[in-house]
Order: structure tokens, then sequence, then C-alpha cells
């Protein structure tokens, strides 16, 4: 029985095992919406990258730039469409037993074995796969807790992933930050709130937290199409004072509650409106309308005007797909309207997104 990562550390250089070679660093297996595959796979391609679809939504590249070029080249917002990836590290055969599994995962863990871990994968093209896959995570997991690695699978440090093919399976080890997700395939999970008013909740708090946005308490939020009311509830719960716009009504479970402002006007009449001379201006702007990208982004022009310097927004940015040449042409053309007026940190295609991007900004100083 192994007694501690620290000691297997030390003995895995002696073990008799035949590692196998040094894999190459451009390997990396990533992961986006089936909807977007093209758009994905067009961004790879773009960067010289060697494809190989494994199911729709799943696409193992090499020969273009290494994983850490990948991940700081989505984490910026130059690839879009990705949702998670990691790095092929190691290969083996399918028949590998688990425990074999477990040390080259020790070796690949290295120093990280005293970080927080979680073990994801998943499995294609094999009988039982889903069984295969449970006992290789079990195996891996039950090696990785002998050597003293502490597992977590909520907010992990490191994730161990796993994809099982027909004959190999790939093993790689990456941070949360350069998996861009601590799930297989992007996926987050968020508890369940028994109160939601609209699944799109989830769409702001992912962004949130993948933008590294912080709501804080007195902040003032402009909430553009806000009914039903899904991301002023999100906001009202982080501590803000929320403006709500929308000429349609919002949920009942709202009237009242503190810190809350509602105009049943369209965002173009508000903004209007508030130039006025009204002289509070707001920290925050969300967008997620229901409307053409390019009309977003020039409603998001005039809100500009209403902004603190430097304000944080959120924006969606609706697509028609229509092919990938045009989701580009689409995403560039709103991009440099909302050049005019904002610093563009980001633009990902995330996990609770749909037909759409989101867009983190900031008002530029004046």
């Amino acid at each position: 029985m192994w007694r501690s990562c620290a000691f297997v550390w030390r003995l895995l250089p002696c073990l008799k095992v035949k590692f196998g070679e040094v894999m190459d660093e451009s390997r990396v297996v990533c992961s986006c919406s089936e909807s977007f595959q093209e758009e994905a796979s067009e961004e790879l391609a773009r960067l010289g990258c060697q494809l190989r679809v494994h199911r729709p939504g799943l696409i193992e590249v090499s020969g273009g730039p290494t994983y850490a070029k990948l991940s700081e080249l989505s984490q910026t917002g130059a690839l879009v469409f990705l949702r998670h990836m990691f790095p092929v590290q190691e290969e083996v055969g399918v028949e590998a037993s688990e425990s074999v599994l477990a040390e080259r995962t020790l070796k690949l863990l290295g120093p990280l074995c005293q970080s927080a871990v979680a073990v994801q994968g998943r499995a294609l093209g094999i009988e039982a796969s889903n069984d295969k896959l449970k006992d290789l995570i079990q195996g891996i997991s039950a090696g990785l807790t002998s050597a003293g690695v502490a597992l977590r699978r909520k907010d992990p440090e490191v994730v161990v992933s796993i994809l099982a093919l027909q004959e190999n399976v790939l093993l790689g080890v990456s941070d949360v930050r350069s998996a861009l997700s601590s799930w297989s395939g992007g996926e987050m999970r968020l508890r369940h709130d028994p109160q939601q008013i609209s699944r799109a909740e989830a769409k702001l708090e992912e962004a949130l937290e993948v933008f590294g946005l912080e709501v804080t308490s007195g902040c003032q939020a402009l909430d553009l199409g806000a009914a039903p009311g899904g991301w002023t509830k999100v906001l009202l719960g982080k501590g803000a004072e929320v403006t709500a716009v929308d000429p349609a009504v919002l949920d009942d479970r709202l009237d009242g509650r503190r810190g809350l402002s509602v105009y049943p006007s369209t965002a173009q009449d508000f903004i209007r409106q508030f130039k006025r001379g009204r002289e509070v201006l707001f920290d925050l702007a969300v967008n997620d309308m229901r409307v053409d990208a390019i009309e977003s982004a020039e409603l998001m022009r005039e809100v500009a005007r209403v902004l603190k310097p430097q304000a944080e927004c959120l924006i969606t940015l609706k697509l028609v797909k229509t092919g990938a040449a045009e989701t580009f042409r689409t995403i560039e053309k709103a991009k440099a309207i909302l050049d005019e007026q904002y610093v563009l940190k980001c633009v990902r295609q995330l996990f609770y997104n749909r037909h759409e991007v989101s867009v983190s900004a900031q008002r530029r100083a004046i």
C-alpha cells in the first residue's frame, strides 16, 4: 500500500514500469458545443492543427500550437468555441490494469498531487463503455487515494482527464483554469434553485464565474431585456441594486424586492429618458436581449452613455446558424461596434449558451 503522495513521487522513477514515450505537446483533446463544431474546427484549422473528430463536439488535434497556447487563446477570447481541453500526455492500451493507469497518473501529477484533484472521463466506441469508464475512474481514484492524493469532485484545483477509445485510453493532467472547466466537455454543474425564475439564471452565473466578475453589495446594475427576471434575481441575490428594463412583465416573485427598480419600456426609450438629467451611472450592465447580434452591439454603444468609466458589461450575442463563415463575420462585426466604447476582455461560447456567445467587456475610460 502506498503511504503518501510524496513517497510515491520519489518512488516512481524507480518503478519497473515501461512508460510511454513523451507525447506531442500539441496533441490535445478539445470539446465544444455540437451545434458549433464547424466553427470550433475552423478556428483550430486556422492555427494549423490537424483534426480528428471522435464524435460531434469532441475533437482531437495535433500538429498545431501547444496545449498551453491553445488554452491561452481560449482564455483571452481569441478562440471562441472551445469549452474544455486536456493535453494527451499518456496513451495506453484499453486492456491496461487500473493499477498501471493509477501509477501513470501519479507520474503525470508530479508535485500537483499535493492539490485537490478530480478524475473525469468519457468513453467512446467500446463495449459496455459506461461500465468500463466507471471501472477506469474508480481504479485510478483508488490508486490516487492510496497514495495520499486528496480527491474532490467539487471545485478541484487539478483535473485528471480520461478518454477511453476502442483500443486505447488517453490520459492528461491539467489545472482547472487551463482546462477551461473542471468537467469533461466543459459542463458546469450549478446548485439547483427551487425558486428559479428562468433557466437563463445559470447562463449568468456561469459567465460571472468564467469571466471572473464579482458583483459587490450596492453595485448599481442595469439589466436590459430583463423579463421574466432571472438575471435580475441573480444580481439582487448578490447584493446589487438593479434597474430592470423590459416592456414585458417580470415574474411576480420579484415584486417588492429591495433594491429593485423596474422600467416597463424598451431599452432604447430608457436610454433616451435617462440622458435627460439623471445623475446615477451604472457600475454593471447586462444584456441578454433576444435580438440580432449586431442590433445588440449597436444598443450597447448607446448604453455606454449611462455607464461609469470602466463599468463591467456582460452581453450575449445571438447567432443565426447559416454556416461558420457567417458566424465569424457576425461576431467580428459586433466586436468592431462594441470596440468603439468598450475594451473587449473575452468572447466565449459557454456551456449554458445556446445559439449565442457571451461577451465580457469594460466601458472605456473617458
